[in-house]
């Protein structure tokens, strides 16, 4: 499947003491190999250069920490250099979901 960025804007404003009035929101598209088949997916938060990071770099730390070996038996990821969504795959998203990003394929 093939991924491209629509749109990833963030809307921030310079004063590091309103970093709760910060907002980001990306948009991709996915196209299967045929070419016909089309997924939707928008994700969106918080301050992107903060609070929604350190949410992301937290939950992958504590799934590593807790969830490793079953993680490898589920899906086979034996290591290598893994990005969290393929390592953790819909865990992950839960995960994220539940401390506050927002996650919707369609």
């Amino acid at each position: 499947m093939r991924y491209n960025t629509l749109l990833c804007y963030t809307n921030a404003t310079s004063n590091t003491g309103t970093r709760a009035q910060s907002t980001f929101e990306m948009k991709f598209l996915g196209y299967a190999e045929d070419g016909k088949t089309c997924v939707r997916g928008v994700v969106s938060g918080g301050d992107p250069g903060y609070d929604e990071t350190a949410k992301m770099v937290s939950e992958s730390a504590v799934m590593l920490a807790t969830q490793c070996n079953e993680l490898k038996e589920r899906h086979g990821v034996s290591g290598g250099v893994l990005t969290p969504a393929f390592a953790f795959r819909d865990h992950y998203i839960h995960r994220l979901c539940e401390v506050g990003l927002v996650v919707d394929v369609s």
